[in-house]
């Protein structure tokens, strides 16, 4: 089994939801829209790349992988455990790659 690959496809969704809610925050901020391009570009990404990561999981690996609780995970009936601070640390890691590697476009916004 691909374990990095599996700890990716799990903390992705995560990243994309801590990026939407820190976008909530930008917005009222009054330079916002500065930090604003560069996490929507950041969520951007990483929504690409969880499908492209889901398809290659499903098709090339043949991994099925469902979440049981927060913290558990079935791959292929094999059950997969991970502590509160396992998956901060994994997330903390892809949400700062992603953060150096994404290119931020300026958008257009409405007041």
């Amino acid at each position: 089994m691909e374990k990095e690959l599996v700890d990716k496809y799990i903390v992705l969704p995560l990243a994309i939801k801590t990026f939407r809610d820190d976008a909530k925050i930008f917005k009222t901020f009054k330079m916002g829209n500065l930090y604003l391009d560069v996490v929507e570009a950041t969520i951007d990404k990483l929504i690409e790349d969880f499908y492209i990561l889901k398809d290659e999981l499903q098709n090339k690996y043949h991994l099925n992988i469902k979440q049981i609780t927060p913290l558990k995970y079935s791959v292929n009936g094999l059950l997969i455990k991970y502590t509160s601070k396992e998956l901060k640390e994994i997330k903390s890691h892809i949400m700062s790659e992603y953060l150096q590697d994404v290119k931020a476009r300026k958008r257009e916004r409405l007041l």
